[in-house]
């Protein structure tokens, strides 16, 4: 009686003493070999392995039902799974068992973009142009145990562990993915791996820059004024949305190749940018008279381009002296003279100022309304002539013709109250009505004044 209890008690420990030996040989044969035996010519019997031990695989349509266990990491160990991980021990792939060793997450070795070759801040920088893939490699402990990757973008340069409820799911077997089409900004691009034990990897980020909105130019101002390049210039000044490298070019009108070219590189966005034309091409040369055109081109830093064009730039050979001294006035057109005559200028209560001025109105006919008030010796009555130019803004002063006058010349501009026969202008510059006819259709508006003493 005491025997066959001792033997009921062996019988019922030795399955307990069986397990660990089963999971200790089903890691041996794992890795293909067993401790103090040689490397068997047949095939291992492949294991699901987990952080509790091994389950025996059985061979495709075997009825056998091997008992899972829980696929728990340990805290030397901690793994992240997807909430509903398959048991593994019956998958197949192309009738070969498939598995993934808990504790032993797939990782991503690289995550790059190709396509695109700018950069900001040693950022990929996408371009209106450019044809973008995200490519990428998973490195997992078995060849096929890679279930499927998931890809998501957002702002956020950490991601979280957790897979994104809006993530792309992708094939195992996929490796490159096409930029998706994302608005304007920086984004991060990330990448997580899942293996058929249901451990997702750590996620891989890369940034990239997505400028594909052409740069915009806006606020053009430049002087579309006749200009004479021996004392005068023109001035120029816009902004540019984007951050972005210019040039400033100046085009004939009846030619597609620029006569001078300014290279701005960097300029800031949203930053007004100001230059001036000297009135010459990249040589130094005076250009010759006639129209030109202002042509604006950009490139921002994803390689976006930006241009624009537009006419109106005029040079001019003319100017118009006016003498002091002699009360006179000349016309030139470059070295040749047009017309020269007789004027009568401020007097010398009332004194025309000396200097460098340019013609800013022309009006036919113009009537004068006296700025100081009656009683004051210099109001007059109001006087109309029959064409005038003003070119000094400050003191309101005109070229024009003065059909009341019949004296021009030295003498005219005396002393005395304006406005008499020998006592001057108010500080106009008063012309015989004939010679300012022939002036006034000349002249067009920016013609540079220079007054002399």
């Amino acid at each position: 009686m005491e025997k066959t209890r001792q033997r009921a008690r062996t019988s019922a420990i030795r399955p307990v003493l069986m397990i660990p030996l089963v999971a200790a040989i089903g890691l041996l044969a794992l890795f293909g070999c067993a401790p103090g035996h040689p490397v068997s010519s047949g095939k291992a019997v492949p294991v699901a392995v987990g952080s509790k031990g091994s389950v025996p695989v059985p061979p495709p349509g075997s009825s056998s039902q091997p008992p899972t266990r829980p696929r728990t990491a340990s805290a030397a160990n901690p793994v992240q799974t997807v909430p509903g991980a398959r048991d593994l021990t019956q998958q197949t792939i192309d009738g070969q068992p498939a598995f993934g060793v808990v504790g032993r997450a797939p990782f991503v070795e690289s995550l790059t973009l190709t396509g695109a070759t700018h950069t900001v801040d040693g950022v990929v920088a996408v371009g209106q142009k450019d044809q973008v893939v995200l490519h990428w490699i998973v490195a997992t402990n078995q060849p096929l145990a890679l279930d499927h990757v998931v890809f998501a973008a957002d702002h956020q340069e950490k991601a979280t562990t957790a897979l994104p409820a809006d993530g792309i799911v992708l094939p195992p077997d996929a490796q490159a993915l096409p930029l998706p089409n994302l608005a304007d900004g920086r984004w991060y691009l990330h990448l997580w791996a899942v293996d058929q034990a249901g451990q997702i990897s750590p996620p891989a980020t890369v940034a990239v820059s997505v400028l594909r909105t052409p740069p915009e130019l806006s606020h053009a101002v430049y002087r579309s004024w006749a200009t004479n390049p021996l004392y005068q210039t023109v001035p120029i000044r816009f902004t540019v949305s984007r951050a972005a490298t210019l040039a400033v070019s100046i085009v004939p009108d009846a030619s597609e190749t620029p006569l001078r070219t300014y290279h701005l590189a960097n300029q800031p966005a949203d930053h007004e940018i100001r230059l001036s034309w000297d009135g010459k091409d990249d040589r130094g040369q005076i250009v010759p008279p006639g129209a030109y055109r202002l042509l604006i081109e950009g490139t921002d830093p994803a390689g976006n381009q930006v241009r624009a064009l537009d006419t109106g730039i005029t040079i001019t050979n003319k100017v118009i002296r006016v003498s002091l001294t002699q009360q006179s006035m000349a016309a030139f057109d470059g070295s040749q003279l047009f017309l020269t005559t007789l004027v009568t200028t401020g007097g010398q209560a009332l004194p025309t100022r000396a200097g460098q001025y340019e013609i800013l109105e022309k009006a036919t006919p113009f009537v004068f309304h006296s700025p100081y008030p009656k009683g004051s010796p210099y109001w007059f009555a109001d006087v109309t002539s029959n064409r005038a130019m003003l070119f000094d803004p400050r003191d309101a002063n005109f070229i024009h013709d003065a059909p009341w006058r019949t004296i021009y010349g030295p003498g005219t501009n005396g002393p005395g109250i304006p406005g008499q026969v020998y006592t001057g202008s108010h500080g106009c510059v008063e012309t015989p009505t004939a010679a300012l006819a022939r002036l006034y259709a000349w002249t067009p508006l920016g013609t540079p004044v220079l007054v002399s003493p």
